[in-house]
């Protein structure tokens, strides 16, 4: 697996309504128990960010098409492949590009 970083971003001033919230929630929540991931939101409600795990960057874009927070168009994302050069809190070996860090 491959680990990716989406950005989440506001795109105008218009706030998601809690029904919209709650469907992305819901959505974050199953999510969490099929991949490994973290994710949070941004102060001041401009957006957020998920890191998490994928096969491709193409199942990584399919993954993130299906959460609700995008169906408004209040809010955008970008993918981004993601090389963890340094982690305190896993003791796992970790790659940079294609090799060991």
């Amino acid at each position: 697996m491959t680990r990716f970083v989406r950005f989440d971003q506001k795109t105008g001033k218009e706030k998601l309504t809690e029904k919209e919230f709650q469907a992305h929630l819901r959505f974050m929540e199953r999510s969490a128990e099929e991949r490994s991931m973290m994710a949070g939101g941004f102060v001041g409600d401009t957006g957020g960010m998920v890191v998490f795990e994928a096969n491709s960057l193409k199942e990584a874009k399919e993954w993130a098409r299906l959460d609700p927070l995008f169906a408004s168009g209040k809010y955008m994302f970008q993918i981004y492949e993601w090389s963890v050069v340094l982690n305190s809190e896993w003791n796992k070996e970790e790659t940079h590009g294609n090799g060991n860090v």
